[in-house]
């Protein structure tokens, strides 16, 4: 594993890290039954992470740089490995960033800045839903994007080992023709 791939899945683990977080709370909103009391406890958890300092916001939004800078620079090798499972990697990083942007801060402001004599209760509590639904397909893409990683890595590892039996199956070859007896790899 080099620098790029390293980079990459820290951030995604970092990501999947925040998310599970969030996921205790989501849970309890799109996969139990509603009550006030949970609705209540989203909305104490959101505002706390909406209000969070803005070192971590930043800290945030860099990791976000750091996995497109990780994904766009493993691209740069151009073969049939970066196309598929690199491609695939980007797609579910930029699928996820834009479900951030469009759904997540958008019901993160709904919940702590409700606009005065817009936003009711009721809207509040959807954007709780439709926030903890966004975090939920987010996770399952950064997730995604770990398995890809994982797959290019078991697909390299496959190539590796069939160019090494090519080669020594080659080299066997020239000796034979050559008319030395083959060493095999005991010998050696």
């Amino acid at each position: 594993m080099g620098y790029r791939t390293g980079a990459l899945l820290a951030s995604t683990c970092f990501f999947c890290g925040i998310l599970f977080v969030c996921f205790n709370v989501d849970q309890r909103i799109l996969f139990l039954a509603k009550t006030e009391q949970r609705t209540q406890d989203a909305f104490a958890f959101y505002a706390l992470f909406y209000n969070a300092p803005s070192a971590i916001k930043a800290l945030m939004h860099g990791m976000m740089g750091v996995l497109v800078l990780a994904i766009i620079s493993k691209l740069q090798k151009l073969d049939e490995s970066a196309l598929y499972f690199d491609g695939g990697s980007l797609a579910c990083a930029i699928f996820s960033f834009a479900l951030y942007t469009s759904t997540s801060i958008p019901a993160l402001r709904t919940i702590n800045e409700p606009v005065p004599d817009v936003d009711t209760p009721e809207d509040q509590r959807a954007a709780v839903e439709l926030l903890g639904a966004s975090n939920v397909l987010c996770l399952l893409l950064m997730v995604g994007i770990i398995f890809l990683q994982a797959g290019q890595a078991w697909a390299q590892n496959i190539e590796r080992k069939a160019m090494l039996q090519i080669e020594e199956e080659e080299r066997l070859e020239r000796e034979k023709a050559s008319g030395k007896a083959p060493e095999t790899k005991k010998e050696k």
